[in-house]
C-alpha cells in the first residue's frame, strides 16, 4: 500500500477477510479517483455501531463519505458506493469547462 493510501481500523482488530476486503475496496476507489489524490479509510468500531468514513483529497476536488452500520463489511459497502457516485459525477463533468473553453475560442475564430 502506497502512502497515498490509507485505511486504518480503530477500537478493534478485524480479521483477515474483512481486512482484505476493505483493501480491494480502497485500492479500487483509489485507482478511480484523480491520478493526484490521497485516500484514507477509517472503520471505527463503538459499544453500539461501526461508522466509516472515506476522504479522497485532489486538485480535482474532495470527495467525502460517513456511513454507519452494525456491520463493518456493510458499512464499508456504502462509503463505496457513495463516493464512487461522487467520483462518477465528477467524471461527467471533469471535461465540461474544457469543453466550454474550446467551444468559446471556435466561436471567436
Amino acid at each position: 500500500m502506497t502512502s497515498d493510501l490509507q485505511f486504518e481500523f480503530m477500537g478493534f482488530n478485524p480479521d483477515e477477510k474483512i481486512k482484505n476486503f476493505v483493501s480491494r475496496v480502497a485500492e479500487a476507489l483509489h485507482y478511480s479517483a484523480p491520478s493526484d489524490s490521497a485516500m484514507k479509510l477509517v472503520i471505527e468500531k463503538s459499544k453500539n455501531a461501526i461508522r466509516a468514513s472515506c476522504r479522497i483529497a485532489s486538485q480535482a476536488g474532495t470527495f467525502v463519505a460517513d456511513s454507519i452500520s452494525d456491520n463493518p463489511v456493510r458499512a464499508v459497502q456504502q462509503i463505496e458506493r457513495k463516493i464512487r457516485k461522487e467520483l462518477d459525477d465528477w467524471k461527467m463533468r471533469r471535461f465540461e469547462r474544457a469543453t466550454f473553453e474550446n467551444e468559446t475560442i471556435q466561436d471567436a475564430i
